[in-house]
């Protein structure tokens, strides 16, 4: 029932695109959670808009994304449910068009912390191997992974 009421939320939201200028791409996901998202991709503004809902098809959040002449992004405002901007990001990349930095700030646009991804190589494919986190007076945050129970 609820992955039902998940894609019927996708559904909808995938709806507005049939409405939407030419071009314009729309990818709905549904996470092994239950939980899901709908982006709609505008090439023409550059810009791309992500929906997330919980497991029971109700908005938890969504991300503003402003793209590059490549359709890559460059920078995200993420929003409640609500619509009350939590925080914003600003990406680099790399030439193979992976996000390389983010740095995040609140609304005020004071920095949050700032994230480097890191990227290698397992069994022939490229994989992000670690996140470095550092806070907003650049000092490194060591994550703490949970033990499997």
């Amino acid at each position: 029932m609820k992955r039902l009421l998940v894609l019927l939320a996708l559904m909808v939201l995938g709806m507005s695109a049939f409405a939407a200028p030419r071009g314009t791409k729309v990818t709905n996901r549904q996470f092994p959670d239950g939980t899901g998202s709908s982006k709609i991709m505008n090439p023409d503004k550059k810009t791309a808009e992500e929906t997330f809902m919980d497991s029971k098809g109700k908005v938890t959040h969504k991300i503003v994304y402003a793209l590059d002449e490549r359709l890559q992004p460059v920078s995200a405002a993420c929003y409640s449910a609500k619509g009350i901007l939590n925080y914003k990001s600003a990406y680099t990349l790399d030439g193979a068009d992976r996000i390389i930095q983010e740095v995040m700030s609140n609304g005020q646009g004071k920095l949050i912390c700032t994230k480097n991804y890191i990227y290698g190589t397992r069994n022939g494919q490229s994989q992000l191997l670690e996140i470095e986190w550092y806070d907003s007076k650049n000092n490194r945050v060591e994550m703490v992974k949970k033990k499997k129970k």
